[in-house]
């Protein structure tokens, strides 16, 4: 390995420092912590290292979302760094962390197009390789595989559920409470503190059909927007979907 690494050792564009992007994700789910999100960046530089012993800059994207949406606007922002020839690497832990399905392969095309590298060491591709490509596709159907059946065996559970206790409770929503082992509807209780919160908001909306100025209230009297939430302030449309 170390003989095939010298024989494309990574050259800086500058002649002088290595410029690095490291992508790292979670979707944000609520068993999922900030500590993996470090992780896979230390993981990416110790790889790094093992290619190139100059100096280097790492610049990194770390984020929170579904990898499947194409709408994050980090995509964007990678896209038109990567079009810019502002990287000569770019890693992540596996293709996935980046972006699912086809759209992967598109976006290391545009790294290659650009004269970026990318290497992704847990699903062994480096677009230095000549099957480069075959080795995105197959890993983004591993990854898209997965996904399906987790989806099927979440399915599978709630309509168990729903079958044999008449209801599949999901995720709460802010205002309510969800004890342990709760398996109806009938086992979740409302959260008394935040009902003025929420009087008063469908007040405030009342009078100004705006959904900011609600999501604005909410953010100062610090109601949360729930557990599950992704994001940890209220917006405007959030507001109006609640």
């Amino acid at each position: 390995i170390m003989n095939y690494r010298e024989e494309v050792e990574l050259v800086p564009r500058n002649g002088h420092t290595l410029i690095v992007l490291i992508v790292a994700r979670i979707s944000g789910c609520a068993n999922q912590k900030e500590l993996s999100l470090e992780d896979q960046v230390d993981h990416a530089k110790e790889v790094v290292q093992d290619y190139y012993q100059g100096e280097i800059d790492f610049r990194i994207i770390s984020t929170k979302g579904k990898g499947e949406r194409l709408d994050r606007p980090e995509l964007l922002d990678i896209e038109e760094r990567l079009e810019a020839n502002e990287f000569d690497l770019m890693i992540f832990e596996d293709i996935g962390r980046l972006v699912r399905g086809a759209a992967a392969h598109t976006m290391c095309g545009t790294a290659v197009d650009n004269g970026t590298r990318v290497i992704s060491p847990n699903d062994d591709f480096d677009t230095n390789d000549s099957d480069w490509e075959s080795k995105v596709m197959d890993a983004g159907k591993e990854h898209m595989k997965h996904n399906e059946h987790t989806s099927r065996r979440i399915k599978q559970k709630k309509m168990n559920r729903f079958k044999k206790y008449g209801a599949a409770t999901p995720c709460p929503i802010a205002g309510y409470i969800k004890p342990d082992g709760a398996e109806t509807f009938s086992d979740w209780s409302k959260d008394e503190d935040a009902a003025e919160y929420i009087k008063e908001g469908l007040q405030i909306l009342s009078r100004t059909l705006n959904g900011e100025a609600v999501a604005e209230y909410f953010n100062e009297v610090g109601f949360s927007p729930g557990p599950y939430c992704r994001k940890q302030q209220w917006d405007g449309k959030m507001a109006l979907r609640f």
